[in-house]
């Protein structure tokens, strides 16, 4: 507190600590940007309004179409710093501060102007009105708002001697060093009240939003901003909800107390997994949410994922004898996809649904395929008809059966390869000759898929077996004996 409130550190930072402008940065930035918008675009409505008030008595004095040319000019000017205000330019804070300083030159060079050539009477009172409201309006360290006013001033006093009529320069020197001094003082003043406020209104903002227990989002902040993330959609966004199975044994064997000392840190191992790619917060009791935006590789976030869980998985040990698990349902939103928070959340619900359905301790990622019945999920790739036919007289009521034609198809079949519990290919119409392994046809699928052939008579039971097959199923064979081996594969 005591370096607060040191001249010094006033005069560089304000009323806040030396680490707020950085911390806060995207908030500043934020309120910068809307600021110089509306500015730039006032002072290009401000320049055409005067420019064409200047050619209406142009016709009687050719002077003023001087004047409505450089009204033109600015306006043009001011136009075109506005646009740019909109762009990816002044998304970055350089960029925005640089946008800025063109404002602020723009808005002297039309007060420098105004004051030497339309109106020849002492103009060091504007000049003072311009020194004091841009840099205020515009957020930034009180040191780089004093460069700028002593910047604006010295080009003010060259000007003034240079262009300025010598019966008023005396007076109007005299004005603009007492003004440039006021405006310090005052920019100061205003700009640590405006810091303070911004301050306070963060840091209500940032409690208001936080979950007391784990220091991380509450519910209702997740949900804004995965709205700001939805409208802002520029590349793939991921929704990840992480459950851990079986919380309630933890609490009736070590207490709540205990409970939530273990949820503090689950907390703690996400921040830690996901703190710099992604937000992170807790839904309501053992229940967390993971806001992940721009994701540009799904393997590599759902790495993470699973480490993530690993890592979460191992803080159980203290707790209990037995390794408690979580489960996590992944949603993603494609770039520029239609999708609504309520239907992008619940996709995400229904994964980890799914999930603690197919056995828990996994992380499953929505599809609009999913459904969950209980059965085992069972994949026939074969064009031949009593083939799928018979399979599915035989087997429709104790799995999910699903007919695909081709390779091809079933790779833009939109299921998580994790869900998959056996792939059955027919390869009759498949060259074998040119496949090494048949799993490298399915460059996603889990290790632990297992991938059976499924032909009639065949005499060549290795040939398959050596081309990566993990079993051969005869499809000749009568409906028990097929039964009972595809039974002995799948359970």
């Amino acid at each position: 507190m005591g370096q607060k409130n040191n001249i010094f550190h006033k005069l560089w930072f304000g009323s806040v600590d030396k680490t707020f402008f950085s911390a806060q940065n995207t908030i500043i930035s934020k309120i910068n940007s809307k600021t110089l918008r509306y500015l730039t675009i006032l002072a290009f409505g401000f320049c055409s309004i005067l420019a064409l008030v200047y050619l209406i008595p142009a016709k009687q004095d050719p002077d003023y179409y001087k004047i409505a040319l450089f009204y033109v000019i600015s306006a043009l000017l001011f136009g075109i710093d506005a646009i740019l205000c909109f762009t990816m330019l002044a998304r970055k804070n350089k960029g925005l501060h640089l946008l800025y300083w063109i404002f602020e030159v723009l808005s002297l060079i039309n007060f420098i102007y105004v004051s030497v050539y339309c109106q020849k009477f002492n103009t060091s009172t504007i000049f003072f009105g311009i020194e004091m409201i841009l840099p205020t309006v515009y957020l930034t360290k009180p040191w780089v708002s004093i460069v700028e006013h002593s910047i604006a001033y010295v080009i003010f006093i060259v000007c003034d001697i240079l262009l300025k009529d010598k019966s008023i320069l005396t007076q109007d020197l005299i004005y603009a060093g007492l003004f440039y001094f006021i405006a310090n003082l005052v920019t100061l003043y205003i700009r640590s009240l405006s810091i303070s406020s911004l301050e306070a209104s963060i840091l209500f903002r940032k409690e208001s939003q936080l979950d007391k227990l784990t220091n991380l989002y509450n519910k209702s902040a997740l949900e804004i901003y995965c709205k700001e993330a939805i409208s802002n959609n520029k590349e793939t966004i991921a929704l990840i909800l992480i459950d851990v199975d079986d919380f309630k044994l933890v609490n009736d064997r070590w207490g709540y107390n205990q409970g939530d000392e273990f949820l503090s840190k689950l907390a703690s191992v996400l921040y830690r997994s996901f703190e710099n790619i992604g937000i992170i917060g807790r839904v309501e009791g053992d229940e967390f949410m993971v806001l992940v935006e721009n994701v540009f590789d799904k393997n590599l976030l759902e790495k993470r994922i699973n480490i993530a869980l690993d890592n979460i998985s191992k803080v159980f040990l203290d707790y209990s004898v037995e390794r408690i698990t979580c489960s996590c349902g992944i949603s993603y939103k494609e770039k520029n996809e239609v999708l609504t928070y309520d239907r992008f959340y619940k996709n995400a619900e229904q994964a980890l649904e799914f999930a603690k359905n197919e056995g828990k301790n996994k992380a499953v990622i929505f599809s609009k395929n999913m459904v969950y019945n209980g059965k085992k999920n069972v994949f026939l790739i074969s064009n031949n008809g009593s083939l799928s036919k018979r399979f599915n007289d035989l087997f429709e009521s104790k799995y999910n059966i699903y007919d695909i034609v081709s390779i091809k198809d079933f790779q833009n079949f939109e299921m998580p390869h994790n869900l998959i519990d056996l792939i059955l290919i027919d390869p009759t119409n498949i060259d074998m000759n040119n496949i090494i392994n048949i799993k490298n046809q399915f460059p996603l699928l889990s290790e632990t898929v297992k991938v059976a052939c499924y032909k009639e008579n065949s005499d060549n039971k290795s040939l398959y077996l050596n081309k990566g097959f993990d079993y051969f199923v005869d499809a000749s064979k009568d409906d028990n004996r097929l039964k009972a081996i595809i039974k002995g594969i799948l359970e």
